[in-house]
């Protein structure tokens, strides 16, 4: 039988408490990450290049969220990240452009090593610590 005095209620009832408290710390947790990384894109002042950068950061953990290589503190090749940049930054309204000159390509992939360095400035991506 269930009454609001019964042990299983107030159990119940304490793991939601306890639930629900965890929930609010990871949620201002998260908030105050969000705080943060508003704050660091906030010193860029050009407003093309702070939406371009926050579209790779956002982009590189989505991607790379769950990798063994960042796991494990081998990180990901240069190369790798930089084209992954190129592909965001060429994007035009979310879509691929049909064609790519090769003159192009190579300004994506310029634009996208100082994206990189930017970010690595800021201090929202590090390079991996080989040891």
């Amino acid at each position: 039988n269930w009454t609001l005095s019964s042990p299983a209620w107030k159990l119940l009832v304490e793991q939601c408490r306890t639930s629900l408290e965890e929930a609010s710390k990871i949620r201002s947790f998260a908030n105050s990450v969000q705080r943060l990384i508003d704050l660091s894109f906030a010193t860029v002042t050009s407003d093309e290049f702070r939406s371009i950068l926050r579209q790779c950061f956002v982009g590189f953990a989505m991607v790379f969220h769950d990798t063994d290589s960042l796991k494990a503190g081998k990180g990901i090749p240069r190369v790798v990240v930089i084209r992954l940049f190129a592909i965001i930054s060429s994007l035009e309204g979310y879509v691929l452009p049909s064609r790519v000159s090769s003159d192009d390509l190579a300004d994506y992939m310029d634009n996208a090593a100082i994206i990189l360095d930017t970010l690595e400035t800021m201090n929202l991506l590090q390079r991996a610590g080989h040891g």
